[in-house]
């Protein structure tokens, strides 16, 4: 016997034509539309199941490969997005476990360890460049703390100079007024005397 109800369908899956609104579905044409709506077929369903379909094996073809590449099974019925995370999640791994093969090769080990040394080499200058200026610095206030020292005693000597030469004048002058004031006294004895 015939099926008139498939053979309608797979009419209206070739006939299909594409949305002028979303080129990216299709929709079943106005002439397949009245005959399925006769016979009772549900030829919109049928155009959108054959459009997924289509669309989904177009996703299988162009993911297929990549996946195959890589060893890993590939899931079915997943958007081309969900796909392409599994790709880049698959990306990072390989990433990780390359920097992991990278970070453990001779190679990279001889570069951290001459890395190692130039930063010793660096801390060690550092460290010594400090240590100098300490030592340049304690020079440096030492001498400063011998000259103010110097200073200090040279100032301590001419103030006592100073002050000898003061006590010196203050006695020369006590003298010299106590030998005026005696010639004076003499002078008023001579003149009483006469």
């Amino acid at each position: 016997m015939f099926d008139f109800q498939g053979y309608v369908l797979d009419r209206a899956v070739e006939n299909r034509q594409q949305d002028a609104r979303d080129p990216k579905e299709y929709n079943a044409s106005t002439w397949d539309k009245i005959v399925g709506g006769i016979v009772g077929a549900d030829v919109e369903g049928a155009v959108d199941d054959n459009t997924k379909l289509l669309q989904q094996q177009k996703i299988d073809d162009t993911f297929k490969p990549q996946f195959d590449l890589r060893g890993i099974e590939m899931p079915n019925n997943q958007s081309a997005a969900q796909l392409r995370s599994l790709i880049k999640a698959d990306d990072e791994k390989i990433s990780k476990k390359n920097e992991a093969d990278q970070y453990y090769s001779l190679s990279a080990v001889e570069e951290r360890r001459r890395l190692d040394q130039i930063r010793t080499d660096e801390l060690n200058q550092r460290s010594a460049d400090l240590a100098f200026r300490r030592e340049t610095r304690a020079d440096e206030m030492s001498m400063r703390a011998d000259d103010l020292g110097f200073r200090r005693d040279q100032l301590m000597l001419e103030d006592q100079r100073y002050n000898e030469r003061l006590d010196r004048d203050f006695q020369l002058r006590r003298k010299e007024s106590l030998m005026q004031m005696m010639q004076g006294l003499a002078s008023l004895g001579a003149a009483f005397a006469m």
